[in-house]
């Protein structure tokens, strides 16, 4: 007998449940009952202080198209993450962008998205458009730990990149 997914889906946006990604996590962190989509709108999310993600069933964040749904840091981001992860994450469709802070994403601490889990595996995804690569640019993976030993495994790792 068939049974239909029963994953819940929720809109962010004018005409959603919720107005920011902020609301709508805080939301979920005690009302998640399953896997849950979040779909963001076209449009711009402007985020002061770092999200953070801990919930007990997958997430999956998906913009309208990465090229009109933006993410973007502002005052208050200094030196601090947009989104920390400690579940199960998956996003797709966004831009994330920290240009409206001066030198975001130039220091090591403020990294866009962080993943801090510890001894535990967990899935986490992103497809992520960079704009304007050249032949010399450079992307980079940064795994770290703050505990000596630790071992890190990344596991069906695939990038695809497209330069002009």
């Amino acid at each position: 007998m068939y049974k239909p997914n029963k994953i819940k889906r929720y809109n962010i946006g004018e005409r959603g449940e919720f107005n920011t990604l902020a609301q709508a996590i805080s939301w979920l962190g005690s009302n998640m009952k399953g896997q849950t989509e979040l779909f963001l709108d076209s449009g711009n999310f402007d985020i002061s202080d770092t999200i953070a993600i801990n919930l007990p069933y997958h997430l999956h964040i998906k913009g309208f198209d990465f090229l009109s749904t933006i993410i973007r840091a502002t005052t208050g981001l200094t030196n601090k993450p947009m989104i920390q992860i400690t579940s199960s994450v998956f996003m797709d469709n966004i831009t994330l962008d920290g240009s409206n802070l001066a030198s975001y994403g130039t220091l090591i601490s403020p990294l866009t998205v962080r993943c801090a889990v510890s001894g535990q595996s967990y899935s986490y995804g992103l497809i992520a458009f960079l704009e304007n690569v050249t032949e010399n640019d450079y992307i980079e993976i940064f795994v770290t730990s703050t505990t000596n030993g630790d071992l890190a495994t990344l596991q069906d790792l695939t990038i695809y990149a497209e330069s002009k």
